[in-house]
């Protein structure tokens, strides 16, 4: 049986579920989760994968590694069962419910400069998008780095770099909701999308293992062909999975400029199109938020 599947749930079930089905991450059954999925994949399994019960943030304690000196030869796996000031884009914080998500980063070596990671961020949302789909979840993506199903959030990505002389380390922090409840925005944040979550969508989780090792082949299978090629190979596969792609959007900056139109996917450096009174604009990543007026 696969770590997930899919099940009809009523509120007995997902109460059943949630205790019988519960398997707690653990750094032997996610090396051995590793070893197989790499033997399948055909090639040999190198990464150092950890669990911790605690931290603030994964991310942060690999960025502290990575500007320590470690050099990442291997890439690196750290899961946390409890995230305690988990970081998002623009400094949001976040609280991990214990068991209810998965939330997880890696550190992968990339041989680019940190000049030339533009659209990294959307590589590695197709990159979980891959993994999600792999076990039939069918995810679409939101710029810049938030994954949805049915139009709510399911996950998000934050995508930080160490620079080296001619590459990079790259750090990918991966939050999935998995049960309801999974996460605690600090601040409540209006601008967020609606939450949603596995169990909610209907897919029964039997081992976050399971998947956080998957994430992290897709992750570098996705991140050693950027390495090769950049984002414009990517562009027109990211622009398939746009879940707001022609939709009318706001888009608001930090200083509080919003801007209206229609969202034209993104271009082949990965900045966003919006179509503006006829006119075709572009954004970058940084300090911009987007979302579909209307969405529920």
């Amino acid at each position: 049986m696969g770590p997930l599947r899919r099940t009809q749930l009523d509120a007995a079930s997902i109460a059943s579920a949630e205790v019988s089905a519960f398997i707690p991450l653990d750094g032997d059954r996610l090396r051995a989760a590793l070893d197989r999925q790499s033997v399948g994949a055909g090639c040999p399994n190198h990464w150092d994968a950890r669990v911790v019960a605690t931290t603030s943030s994964t991310n942060s304690d690999l960025l502290r590694e990575a500007r320590g000196g470690h050099a990442f030869t291997r890439p690196v796996l750290l899961a946390a069962e409890i995230q305690t000031a988990g970081r998002g884009r623009l400094g949001r914080t976040w609280h991990s419910a214990p068991g209810a998500s998965l939330t997880v980063s890696y550190a992968l070596r990339v041989a680019r400069r940190l000049a030339e990671l533009e659209g990294i961020s959307l590589v590695c949302g197709l990159a979980v998008r891959d993994a999600l789909l792999k076990h039939g979840v069918r995810a679409e993506l939101k710029w810049p780095n938030d994954v949805l199903v049915d139009a709510r959030k399911l996950a998000g990505i934050l995508v930080e770099a160490h620079a080296l002389a001619s590459s990079t380390i790259v750090i990918v922090g991966i939050g999935i909701n998995v049960l309801p409840g999974s996460s605690d925005r600090a601040g409540g944040d209006r601008r967020a999308l609606p939450g949603s979550d596995l169990r909610t969508a209907g897919w029964m989780v039997e081992d976050r293992n399971e998947l956080a090792a998957d994430l992290a082949l897709a992750l570098e299978k996705r991140l050693a062909r950027f390495a090769e090629t950049g984002f414009p190979e990517f562009a027109s596969e990211w622009n398939a999975a746009d879940a707001l792609r022609d939709s009318l959007v706001s888009l608001g900056t930090t200083p509080g400029e919003i801007v209206t139109g229609f969202e034209r996917g993104v271009d082949r450096s990965g900045g966003l199109l919006i179509e503006i009174d006829g006119t075709r604009k572009r954004f970058i990543a940084g300090d911009l938020s987007l979302r579909a007026i209307g969405l529920a």
